[in-house]
């Protein structure tokens, strides 16, 4: 039998194993039988290919990596390291015979030739090199040349110890840092992201390293971790391995990434099934945030405690508090039995001290039972002290959490615990979300802004009593609690938050307060995500819910913690600029003054500064033809700008691009028509620019300026009008671009978005929204080409376009127009309402 004979018997053998191991694995809640199992089956292979392909016995096969653990998962990597004492054509041949099998067995392989003395000089030099030695495992050939082997590794191992693990303990952090800190990633990499199988290996080589321990079980003998760390471990691991196997099986190779589009595959391959609350895929994503989040917590305090260590400093800094608590290294310990009374105290100094509690001392709040002492009114007076100080809580709150105090004093919380959401908006668990926009409220405390909204908010935020203060957090904390329930999780969670107040003794008045914060958190965000803002009824219909302006400066806080806390990009400057609009025309009118006389006042002075400026008539002349709303809108710099390339004689169309820290605008100057905003959107797909934001103001009885707000940086004016003028010439021009464009530069993700959100296609009809308008509101997935395919409707039906709020919650985007018949009247015939309405399901789907 021949090398290629023997490879497609394995090949043979190996499909039956991995139908075998694909089977096991659904049914076991442990994959690591299945990894041993591999493992075991690849180590026969190669033993039966060396005693049959050899031609020299004087050299060994070593595995290497996760493989060389007995952890290979069904399409890991395979690294092997043949060892010799003498180098001839046999090694060569052997290494090469090796790699050819293992490929074409369907394996990455690695195979590496060296001398045992190669092993240490090289490693000497160079970590990773070390690092890939400690995961050693003797497979098949010359034993004795392995045990000498093994006697090199241990000095390997030994030598410059301390050096070695502040690297491995650098590389950790190094690497939490490029997977965001969290384990709460959109698309989580289970083996190198926080809280992944990278985790476990590192504190595995530290500890190896520093004590000589094989694995999590061998540091457990040795009394390096505790009973209860190493179950909450070694259940982390065990499905994580699973998890991983799973993937693989799915993606029929190597994948290390939980990606959208593979999860309900994934869950399937798992035998995680839908709820009646949640899908298979969220539900899957709820266990391994969960695992990983426990993967972390061991992982971090392990790798702590041998920093501690290998410390040069061996005297503990120690500060006493009280007779019964100490703060060491920087770290609350505390030296008696734990109640619920002392574990919040331990909390207390911690905010007013601004130190952690220890690793320790949070296993032991783990660890406490609470149930008997809950109903005590002082630990609710306790509570409310920690929660109404004036200093940041975020990481008291957070180790709150991670010690399960939180879940246990508020168990609705709990039920939120881990809660993955299926949607591409929400970066965080709902948990972590919460606690999240604790932190970016906290975040006030010390903020440096130059922005004046940002400034205005911190104000309002320090001036706070400790009522409010107390209030604002514990609304903050709770205002996703209905997350539980998919449709109306404010209206759930507010009627959730009432038994709370009673349990926690708060009165009617507070209860009340927290009760609206938690029914209303929605409110401001979605105002300016989904109505024009310049409306005065959009106004009136946000007072006649905030009717005072304590209440409307708390909303508005706990606004911009929620938004900050949901992912990277909600919270923006235009954002801001809107959500800042809206705050200052509410407070107008709850002090009784007149909004347009804000922008008359505004309009005035801008002009009047600008009038300092300009000496030319033509300019003068555009000036005062601007609509005050605009001259609101922008600053002074945009206008003058504005001034000079629309003031230019003998153009029908101008065109101005203006460039911000985050965006860019287009301002274009056109004949106002119906039809005129579809062009203008046609033409920004043809530019690869994706819309965020789309306003027009009307100049006069002809013209009208219309101003697109886009995140793409690199608009031309020049390209935008040359555009234009062949979308002028030929009417095709546009449906041809936006054919050619359409989905040309979806990425993964992207297709990923559509495929997600083609379910949730909606179209809405509202005329008491506005008193002037007819608002459309469409929920559709998010594209290239979406405005443009939308306003084309409009424009066939002659339906004038006012206003555009344009918003994305993750996969779905939330169009919303402010619109009128050709007649410029409001739309109220049926007819011609489902006639608008088909059209536009017609093209969304």
């Amino acid at each position: 039998m021949n090398l290629l004979e023997f490879a497609d018997i394995k090949l043979k053998q190996k499909k039956i194993l991995f139908e075998q191991l694909r089977s096991l694995n659904k049914k076991t809640k442990s994959g690591r039988s299945l990894l041993k199992i591999h493992s075991k089956w690849v180590d026969e292979v190669i033993q039966e290919f060396y005693k049959n392909f050899s031609q020299n016995t004087q050299n060994c096969i070593v595995a290497l990596g996760g493989y060389g653990r007995n952890q290979l998962n069904p399409y890991s990597d395979i690294d092997l390291m043949i060892l010799y004492t003498k180098l001839d054509n046999s090694i060569e041949k052997l290494s090469k015979d090796l790699s050819d099998l293992l490929y074409k067995l369907g394996y990455d392989t690695s195979v590496i030739v060296r001398t045992p003395k190669d092993c240490f000089e090289l490693s000497k030099k160079d970590d990773t090199i070390k690092t890939s030695l400690m995961d050693s495992k003797y497979i098949c050939g010359n034993q004795k040349l392995f045990l000498r082997y093994e006697f090199i590794l241990k000095k390997i191992i030994e030598m410059d110890k301390v050096s070695y693990v502040k690297t491995k303990i650098e590389s950790y952090q190094i690497r939490h840092a490029k997977y965001g800190n969290t384990v709460f990633v959109l698309e989580p990499n289970i083996k190198e992201g926080v809280g992944g199988l990278r985790d476990y290996h590192s504190v595995v080589w530290i500890y190896k390293a520093i004590f000589n321990t094989k694995n999590a079980l061998d540091m457990k003998k040795h009394n390096l971790m505790t009973d209860f760390d190493y179950e909450i471990l070694t259940s982390a691991l065990y499905f994580l391995w699973r998890l991983r196997n799973a993937m693989h099986f799915v993606a029929n190779g190597k994948n290390d990434i939980l990606y959208l589009n593979l999860r309900e595959a994934i869950a399937s391959e798992m035998q995680i099934y839908a709820s009646s609350y949640f899908s298979a895929q969220e539900r899957l994503m709820r266990k391994y945030y969960y695992y990983a989040r426990k993967m972390q917590d061991v992982c971090e305090k392990l790798i702590n405690k041998a920093a501690i260590y290998i410390s040069e400093n061996k005297n503990p800094v120690v500060f006493e508090i009280d007779s019964k608590t100490k703060v060491v290294n920087n770290h609350l310990e505390f030296y008696d039995d734990l109640n619920l009374y002392n574990i919040l105290i331990l909390f207390y100094y911690s905010v007013r001290y601004c130190v952690n509690l220890s690793f320790d001392t949070i296993y032991s709040i783990n660890t406490t039972n609470i149930s008997n002492q809950k109903n005590d009114p002082f630990t609710f007076k306790l509570f409310r002290l920690i929660f109404s100080y004036p200093k940041p809580i975020y990481k008291q709150i957070y180790q709150m959490h991670k010690s399960n105090l939180l879940n246990k004093l508020i168990p609705e919380f709990g039920k939120i615990y881990c809660l993955s959401e299926y949607s591409m908006y929400h970066k965080y668990t709902v948990d972590e979300h919460s606690l999240q926009a604790l932190y970016f409220l906290d975040k006030l405390f010390e903020k440096k802004t130059d922005s004046p909204f940002i400034m205005r908010l911190q104000h309002i935020f320090l001036s706070l009593n400790e009522r409010d203060l107390f209030l604002l957090r514990f609304a903050v904390l709770l205002h996703d609690i209905g997350k539980l329930k998919k449709q109306k999780h404010e209206v759930l969670g507010a009627e959730m938050s009432l038994k709370i107040s009673d349990r926690f003794g708060l009165g009617k008045e507070l209860k009340q307060d927290l009760y609206f914060l938690i029914k209303n958190h929605l409110l401001l965000n979605r105002v300016i995500s989904y109505q024009d803002i310049d409306d005065t009824k959009t106004v009136l219909n946000v007072l006649n819910t905030v009717k005072d302006k304590r209440m409307l400066n708390l909303l508005v806080l706990l606004t911009y913690a929620d938004m900050n806390a949901v992912n990277d990009n909600v919270w923006s400057k235009w954002k801001e600029q809107l959500l800042e609009t809206l705050y200052i025309r509410l407070i107008l009118s709850l002090e009784k003054k007149d909004q347009n006389f804000l922008i008359l006042t505004d309009a005035k002075k801008k002009k009047k500064n600008l009038l300092n400026q300009i000496q030319e008539k033509d300019i003068l002349d555009f000036l005062n033809r601007i609509p005050e709303s605009l001259i609101f809108d922008m600053d002074e710099q945009t206008i003058l700008q504005l001034l000079k390339t629309f003031s230019k004689p003998q153009k029908n169309n101008y065109f101005m691009v203006e460039q911000k820290d985050e965006y860019a605008r287009l301002f274009v100057l056109a004949k106002e028509k119906i039809g005129l905003i579809n062009k203008i959107a046609g033409i920004m797909l043809c530019a690869n620019a994706s819309i965020i934001l789309g306003k027009t103001y009307t100049l006069d009885k002809n013209n009208t300026i219309v101003v697109f707000t886009t995140k793409n940086k690199n608009l031309d004016e020049n390209y935008i009008e040359e555009l234009f003028l062949k979308s002028e010439e030929d009417e095709s021009f546009l449906d041809e671009c936006a054919r050619k464009n359409t989905n040309k530069f979806l990425n993964r993700l992207e297709k990923t978005k559509i495929e997600m959100s083609i379910k949730r296609i909606e179209v809405e009809v509202d005329n008491n929204q506005s008193d002037i308008y007819t608002v459309v509101r469409i929920h559709a997935p998010d594209k290239l080409g979406l405005l443009y395919d939308i306003t084309k409707v409009f424009k066939d039906l002659e339906i004038f376009i006012g206003s555009i709020i344009i918003d994305t919650k993750g996969e779905v985007a939330v169009d919303t127009f402010y619109v009128l018949s050709s007649g410029f009247k409001k739309i109220y015939d049926s007819k011609f309402i489902d006639l608008l309405k088909a059209r536009l399901y017609e093209i969304l789907s």
